[in-house]
């Protein structure tokens, strides 16, 4: 009998508003809509919606923000650990918009913390790879190790994956500003969403089996709703397909698309390989 593939789910967490979801096939909305009902009920749907999609026995929520630190990067002389980790170095020389800063600063923290307790500052020092447990079901991705039946949780950046997976793959857009979140403008001179529906169609082309087959089921919302997508639809979408080409990486034959996890001491995140130059 073959194995069932883990349910992927990405997740555009946002505290002020309600989260963006996409699970592989529709987009959908947890949480709050206003501020008053986000305060009041909107955070624990986050939660309990998380738990209703997530009824396979093997499931991966690929999430967009931070999640594990270390304090024992105190002595790394480039890293404060309270407010930056080594994995992200290399990421401070992409593009604005892309490139990422003091994590402890982003406004989606808090919504980390209500849902996962992460990123654990207190007993950061006692961070176990690969899979240290979150406490109750959940367990968070923190190598580059299968998973096995379970609820996982991975830290991904998807405007660092798509950035990198556009350009490994040909589909640079000649734009240097890449600070699309909350700028349609800024969208459209890069070129999205088109420029993935483009991706996806490469990704099809050189891939076989489950992988194949769930990036073509994926398409299809993403171009039904590509006039008027946003930036939360994207990012929840680029979530997922970090997850699923990580899931699937050898059922898809692109070395420039090979999505990994890249940190260590069991702090670090789901990406490709970054561009050279």
């Amino acid at each position: 009998m073959l194995e069932q593939p883990p349910q992927i789910i990405g997740v555009d967490p946002a505290p002020g508003k309600a989260s963006c979801v996409f699970d592989g096939k529709e987009w959908s909305l947890l949480g709050g809509t206003s501020k008053s009902n986000l305060l009041s009920d909107g955070l624990t749907s986050v939660v309990a919606g998380l738990g209703e999609l997530t009824s396979y026995e093997r499931v991966l929520v690929c999430w967009d923000a931070p999640l594990a630190m270390s304090l024992e990067y105190e002595h790394h002389e480039k890293v404060n650990p309270l407010s930056s980790r080594p994995f992200e170095l290399p990421l401070r020389r992409l593009p604005k918009g892309i490139s990422t800063g003091i994590f402890s600063g982003v406004c989606h923290w808090t919504i980390s913390q209500f849902c996962w307790g992460l990123p654990n500052v207190r007993d950061s020092r006692n961070l176990v790879s690969p899979h240290p447990s979150i406490g109750g079901d959940w367990t968070l991705v923190a190598g580059d190790v299968p998973i096995g039946n379970g609820k996982w949780l991975a830290e991904v950046h998807p405007a660092v994956g798509l950035y990198a997976l556009l350009v490994q793959l040909g589909f640079k857009s000649q734009e240097s500003d890449w600070r699309y979140k909350g700028s349609k403008a800024c969208r459209d001179r890069i070129g999205m969403p088109l420029l993935i529906l483009k991706l996806v169609d490469k990704l099809i082309e050189s891939s076989h089996g489950a992988a194949e087959a769930g990036l073509k089921l994926a398409r299809q919302p993403f171009e039904v709703s590509i006039a008027g997508m946003g930036d939360d639809e994207i990012d929840a979408f680029v979530a997922w397909l970090l997850g699923f080409l990580w899931v699937h990486k050898n059922e898809v034959k692109i070395p420039e698309a090979e999505v990994r996890f890249y940190g260590d001491g069991g702090v670090g995140l789901l990406r490709p390989p970054l561009p050279v130059g």
